[in-house]
């Protein structure tokens, strides 16, 4: 699933709750300046999550706050990456910008 892929440049900030995504996951975003800040994902099944975030550092993380083993690759935009990383159902991980 791609996390803001556009945005309006009148949205320079913001955020949004609730977003059901393929895989019948929820999603939580926030974004400032323009740019991907968090995305919150809560598992509603187990799943290999992937996001395709724009290229940049970002950190992986569950709900206790223990790091989750991501994998990176690069993705057919430069300006884009595919991060994927295992979920379990009833679990929220989130993906911070560093």
């Amino acid at each position: 699933m791609a996390l803001l892929p556009t945005l309006p440049t009148r949205w320079p900030d913001g955020r949004v709750a609730g977003v059901r995504v393929p895989g019948d996951h929820s999603i939580a975003l926030s974004w400032r300046g323009g740019a991907l800040r968090e995305a919150t994902v809560a598992a509603r099944r187990d799943d290999v999550l992937a996001l395709d975030l724009p290229r940049g550092e970002f950190a992986v993380r569950d709900a206790a706050g223990t790091a989750v083993d991501a994998t990176r690759v690069g993705g057919s935009d430069p300006g884009r990456m595919l991060v994927s990383f295992p979920a379990s159902r009833g679990q929220t991980y989130t993906v911070s910008a560093l």
